[in-house]
């Protein structure tokens, strides 16, 4: 006597096995179909944006508060360029991008982990390389920029770790979540 309901997770995974097992036999030219296609609706949706920031969009739902943007930048993971210029390159093309909007959002968000290794020559490249971006830059922190000296560097390039901030009616807080250390109880 066998159960004739399936759970949800089992038809999740029969149908993803199905999926999986479709695409073996998928040609070159079906793939490159499928691809395009997708790509199509993606664009058609406006949904394609570059790849080195996220621009968001704020509409107030009532009232007279008007709309505004501010791009999104993170985890940059800076290491100093003698050692890899790969990630150098990285940033260097999110504030090129950003710098390349019209209009130009209202700031820029940083949304921490700007170094890798939290030490001083990445922490003062990456500020350095803010400095270019036309929008007022507003940062958070990041475990890897804190950890090396608990911030102190950190706060001495950007400010304090905690604060918050209004804009066009809509009030911002920027929080260290960063876990410092535990207490331990016996």
């Amino acid at each position: 006597m066998g159960n004739k309901f399936r759970s949800i997770e089992t038809k999740h995974h029969e149908e993803r096995q199905a999926f999986f097992e479709g695409l073996k036999h998928l040609d070159r030219r079906a793939f490159l179909r499928v691809a395009g296609i997708s790509a199509g609706i993606v664009a058609g949706m406006g949904k394609l944006t570059p790849q080195s920031f996220q621009l968001v969009n704020v509409a107030e739902a009532q009232g007279e508060k008007p709309k505004f943007s501010f791009a999104y930048i993170s985890d940059t993971h800076l290491y100093e360029n003698k050692l890899n210029d790969r990630f150098v390159r990285a940033i260097l093309k999110a504030v090129d991008d950003v710098n390349a909007l019209d209009p130009q959002p209202d700031f820029v968000l940083f949304g921490g982990d700007l170094a890798q290794l939290g030490q001083a020559g990445e922490l003062k490249l990456g500020a350095q390389i803010l400095k270019s971006v036309k929008a007022p830059i507003k940062m958070m922190v990041g475990e890897h920029d804190w950890f090396l000296d608990m911030g102190e560097l950190w706060r001495d390039l950007f400010g304090a770790p905690n604060y918050s901030f209004d804009h066009k009616g809509v009030h911002f807080v920027v929080l260290n979540s960063i876990h410092e250390g535990a207490q331990l109880h016996p």
